[in-house]
C-alpha cells in the first residue's frame, strides 16, 4: 500500500488493519512505525557518511547539514523517552489535574516502548537494519555486474543514498519519476551516460518494487479470505 498510495499512505492502512480488532494495540502499532522510520533514517545517515568519505557532492554535503543534527536530536529524545519517560510520567499521572483519558493513553504509549530498554532488543534491531541496508547495497552491485557496468561499491552506495532521498516525500504512486531521476543522477559522476543509466534505473525500480507489490497483494487477498472463513 505504501507503493500504491502517495505520502506513505500505507502506514495509515497498516494501522487500520492491525488495530481494527483491538484499538488498545494502536500505541504498540504506532511505536513500531516510529522505530522503523527512525532506523531507516539511521541507516541513511550511516550510508551517507560512508559514501561522503570517498566522494564530494553538493547534495551529500547539504544532506549532512540537516541529517546529522536531526539524527542527534531524535536519538537523544528517543533515549530520554525510553529510559526517563516512565519515571517522569509516574510523577505526572499522579496529579489530580491530569485527565483520565490522557492517563490511559499515555500509559499505553509509555508501555509500548518499554521493550526497547532491553539491550538484546536494541542489538537485534540494529543488526537487522544493517542487514537490510547491506542487501540493498548489494542489489545495486549485482545489477551493475549484470549490465556490464564497471562500477564499484561507492557507486552502489551513492545510488542508494540519492534514491532514498528522492523517495522520502513519496509524492506519486510507485515513485516512478523520482526513482528514475535520482538513480540516473547518482551514476553521472561515474561517467555513465543517459541510456545505460536509464536502463539501470528501470531494472532497479522493477526489482525493488514488483516483488513486494505482487507478494503483498497476494498476502492481503489470502488474509481477507481467511477472515471471511
Amino acid at each position: 500500500m505504501n507503493i500504491i498510495l502517495p505520502v506513505r499512505g500505507g502506514e495509515i492502512v497498516r494501522i487500520g488493519i492491525l488495530g481494527a480488532g483491538n484499538k488498545r494495540l494502536l500505541p504498540e502499532i504506532g511505536s513500531t512505525i516510529l522505530i522503523e522510520k527512525y532506523l531507516d533514517l539511521l541507516g541513511l545517515f550511516i550510508c551517507t557518511l560512508l559514501v561522503s568519505v570517498s566522494i564530494s557532492l553538493e547534495k551529500i554535503h547539504n544532506l549532512q547539514n540537516w541529517l546529522i543534527p536531526l539524527i542527534i536530536v531524535i536519538t537523544t529524545c528517543l533515549t530520554l523517552f525510553i529510559f526517563l519517560g516512565p519515571i517522569a510520567w509516574q510523577r505526572i499521572r499522579g496529579l489530580r489535574i491530569t485527565p483520565k483519558w490522557l492517563v490511559t493513553l499515555s500509559d499505553q504509549w509509555v508501555s509500548a516502548f518499554t521493550w526497547m530498554r532491553n539491550p538484546r532488543q536494541i542489538f537485534s534491531l540494529l543488526a537487522i537494519t544493517a542487514i537490510i541496508w547491506l542487501i540493498m547495497w548489494s542489489t545495486n552491485l549485482l545489477l551493475f555486474w549484470s549490465q556490464g557496468l564497471e562500477l564499484g561499491s561507492l557507486a552502489a552506495g551513492l545510488v542508494l543514498v540519492l534514491v532514498y532521498i528522492g523517495l522520502l516525500p513519496a509524492l506519486m504512486p510507485g515513485n516512478i519519476g523520482p526513482f528514475y531521476y535520482f538513480a540516473q543522477l547518482a551514476l553521472l559522476p561515474f561517467g555513465i551516460n543517459h541510456n545505460p543509466a536509464l536502463a539501470y534505473a528501470i531494472l532497479l525500480h522493477a526489482i525493488v518494487t514488483l516483488p513486494p507489490l505482487i507478494g503483498g497483494g497476494i498476502f492481503m487477498l489470502i488474509q481477507s479470505k481467511q477472515q471471511k472463513l
